[in-house]
């Protein structure tokens, strides 16, 4: 949120004179009656001056200011604090301080998005009918884009058929994620064979 200074573009020790020159020329260039979409900025511009303009108003909004710092930096300096404790305590440090190595994330295949606006009996045909397998793959990996149930049974089917390897692995990649007991079955009847 923009506190009233950047909203009228001065610096806090900006004297009443600046403040008022900076006004002026926001008004002029915000006024509804000048700048038809200016209306919710020239209202923010108004109460920025009225705000700033009046030394009581001003010294009450500066010392808002200071409070809302002094609290963002306690809240600050109370995390470090427990991050220093945290490493301080030999069990905690291994468990929440110490850096995790994790296997790296396999970046999903990308799929053509002209691919994606087709309906799934065209990515099914494609995937049976076609002889280039980048299509055929392609089509699959739309297919499960698409995340209808249907799709499976139809695509277990065609591990039984003649398309190309490539395009069998990429069908059982994309099912072996799947809880559902009867396709794990068959799955694992197909690489059994």
């Amino acid at each position: 949120m923009k506190t009233y200074y950047e909203i009228l573009g001065v610096k806090p020790d900006a004297s009443n004179r600046t403040i008022k020159t900076a006004y002026r020329k926001l008004i002029k260039q915000f006024h509804p009656d000048i700048n038809k979409t200016g209306g919710k900025f020239f209202a923010e511009i108004s109460s920025a001056y009225s705000a700033l303009i009046d030394p009581d108003k001003r010294a009450e909004y500066d010392e808002k200011l200071r409070s809302r710092e002094k609290k963002k930096a306690a809240r600050e300096f109370k995390f470090r604090e427990f991050r220093a404790w945290l490493a301080s305590v030999p069990v905690l440090r291994t468990v929440f301080v110490s850096k995790r190595v994790s296997s790296p994330k396999k970046p999903k295949p990308e799929i053509d998005k002209s691919v994606l606006a087709l309906p799934p009996e065209e990515l099914l045909q494609r995937v049976m009918y076609s002889t280039n397998v980048y299509v055929q793959t392609n089509a699959v990996r739309a297919l499960f884009a698409k995340k209808k149930a249907y799709i499976i049974s139809d695509l277990l089917r065609l591990l039984y058929s003649n398309i190309p390897e490539t395009v069998k692995r990429e069908i059982i990649n994309g099912i072996k994620d799947s809880k559902n007991e009867k396709v794990q079955a068959i799955l694992n009847d197909r690489l059994s064979a």
